[in-house]
């Protein structure tokens, strides 16, 4: 059975955005294979080998990639591994996905140095307020599609946000809203 390790490499106060998507996803791929989610703090960075597969877990913001993700990537370029298998699931704060792609280039040039084998990504845009709305569904099918490509050892290239600008500024005025009321 394959063994899964979803790392969640966000800064302390994004965890909680990424959490949900997480939670999902170690859902589909337990069905199939052992899957453990680790937060980046308190990481023993040696249980790494004990993986198939390995799989970072963050939100970016202003398109870059948390430094609590760089400093594992730090730890495991010190560290003799076997190779294995490395997806990314990216969120972004903001709409537009290619906002991910940079977090991801990285990601793939650290694999590429280091001797792992990079498969791909979900980058999911908007993700403050995309799992409070409609389109939870459609991207929980993403999700799914995502979590059948990392147990087929496939490369997976999937991305999600909302389909138009004038959406989500509408979707994101309701949400300020209501959750201005509970203030």
């Amino acid at each position: 059975m394959n063994k899964i390790l979803i790392i969640e490499s966000s800064l302390r106060y994004s965890c909680a955005y990424v959490a949900p998507f997480v939670k999902k996803l170690s859902v589909f791929l337990s069905k199939k294979a052992q899957v453990e989610v680790r937060s980046a703090y308190g990481l023993d960075i040696d249980i790494v080998n004990d993986f198939d597969t390995v799989i970072f877990a963050f939100m970016n913001a202003g398109a870059t990639i948390p430094s609590s993700t760089l400093e594992i990537f730090d730890d495991l370029s010190k560290k003799t591994h076997r190779v294995q298998t490395v997806y990314t699931l990216v969120c972004n704060d903001e709409l537009e996905i290619d906002k991910c792609d940079y977090s991801e280039r990285v990601v793939e040039i650290f694999c590429e140095k280091n001797g792992y084998d990079y498969k791909g990504s979900l980058k999911i845009g908007a993700c403050l307020i995309i799992n409070h709305f409609q389109y939870s569904l459609v991207l929980t099918n993403y999700i799914k599609k995502f979590a059948h490509a990392i147990i087929s050892n496939k490369e997976a290239e999937y991305s999600y946000t909302y389909n138009s600008m004038s959406q989500f500024i509408v979707e994101g005025n309701r949400y300020w809203k209501k959750a201005s009321k509970g203030v």
